[in-house]
């Protein structure tokens, strides 16, 4: 089976990131034409998956390896990204979103009122390829509160860790990244219903079941920080440091 894909890159300024994730945030209209963000109307496009766009704004510039290394496969293209990246002599930025697949059509570079995104390429990665400068360490992890155990990593647990490769809270194996399976309490939960990274939660279900506090939570996403508490299907879950829960 071929594990080869491509990837878009672009390197980008942005003022805050704030100003960044208006940028990327999706809306949705019944007229298919519209962009459902800034970001495709400048790239000339009205839809692209966001499941396959991985973004990050690193505050003061970063030299290039920290900028990217730390996203999806990029031990296996960083350095052809790298020498793209000098030979055309571009300015390195303070953000960087990657699309992987091949939804954007002519992918470009932009320039808005108060921001700037230079498109460096098309490059190939590798399924199978680590990202370059990975922690594996786990720093945080995730808290079942409410005396249930979920399966991760083919045993039942309370306490899941969360390293650089981020999870998926769904049903079943998910084939991009560690899974955590909670069908066996909530049976209605999708196969991708909450993503988890070291810096976001984000709901993909959209069907009601995700939940922050007793509010819902469909098709949003919300930094957390130490003791943040979400639900999925019923089953609670708290935001904690890893060293705490060893």
């Amino acid at each position: 089976m071929c594990s080869m894909g491509l990837v878009d890159i672009w390197i980008g300024s942005f003022k805050s990131v704030s100003e960044f994730d208006d940028y990327l945030k999706e809306s949705y209209s019944d007229e298919d034409e519209v962009p459902i963000s800034a970001f495709a109307a400048d790239q000339g496009e009205a839809f692209y998956d966001h499941d396959f766009i991985e973004s990050n704004f690193a505050g003061n510039v970063p030299d290039f390896e920290t900028l990217l290394g730390g996203h999806s496969y990029s031990g296996s293209y960083i350095d052809e990204a790298n020498a793209r990246f000098n030979s055309e002599q571009l300015t390195l930025g303070n953000t960087v979103i990657l699309s992987f697949g091949d939804d954007f059509d002519a992918p470009k570079s932009v320039v808005g009122d108060t921001y700037q995104l230079d498109y460096l390429g098309r490059f190939t990665y590798d399924e199978k390829a680590k990202a370059f400068n990975i922690d594996e360490s786990a720093h945080f992890a995730l808290r079942v509160l409410n005396g249930v155990k979920v399966e991760f990593d083919g045993q039942l647990t309370d306490i899941i860790p969360i390293t650089i490769y981020g999870l998926m809270i769904g049903k079943g194996p998910n084939p991009y990244m560690p899974s955590v399976d909670i069908s066996s309490h909530a049976p209605e939960v999708a196969d991708a219903q909450v993503r988890i990274s070291v810096s976001e939660i984000r709901d993909f279900g959209a069907n009601g079941l995700t939940k922050l506090g007793d509010a819902g939570f469909d098709d949003q996403k919300i930094q957390p920080s130490i003791g943040t508490q979400f639900s999925v299907g019923g089953v609670e879950f708290e935001w904690a440091a890893a060293h705490w829960v060893k």
